[in-house]
């Protein structure tokens, strides 16, 4: 899983460029009805290891030891470099739901019934500040 972690933030740099979700200027409902899908760039990974805290550990001085529960980790690029983000809560289940098919609100819903405990707007903001997101334009 380490691998795909070092890969994931490297191969960004080869996908296909999109122009990420920007909502700036529309009215909530709007944004709300939107059907926004992972960019092209975005990894999302799950391991049963402490992924995002090893990767932490090997390339920033001072971290603490990683701990041995499971991580999820969303690698996104917002310009040109990839980052790798740790997916709180319920994370990988509205990444899931992100597919261009769910309007906002209905990923949002989906992901709630899972997992209750999910700070969903934690994870909107981390979506849409990490360059996760992207919509196709309307028909």
């Amino acid at each position: 899983m380490w691998r795909g972690l070092i890969w994931g933030c490297g191969n960004p740099h080869h996908a296909a460029d999109a122009a990420p979700l920007d909502t700036r200027g529309q009215d909530p409902a709007a944004v709300m009805a939107l059907r926004p899908r992972l960019a092209p760039a975005t990894l999302v990974l799950s391991s049963r290891f402490a992924l995002f805290d090893i990767w932490r550990y090997n390339t920033q001085p001072g971290t603490p030891r990683p701990g041995t529960a499971g991580q999820d980790v969303l690698i996104a690029r917002a310009g040109f470099d990839p980052v790798p983000h740790l997916l709180p809560p319920g994370g990988l289940a509205f990444a899931r739901a992100l597919k261009g098919r769910l309007t906002l609100a209905e990923a949002m819903t989906r992901c709630l019934a899972d997992h209750p405990e999910a700070d969903i707007a934690a994870l909107v903001t981390l979506f849409f500040t990490s360059g996760a997101l992207t919509c196709d334009p309307s028909p």
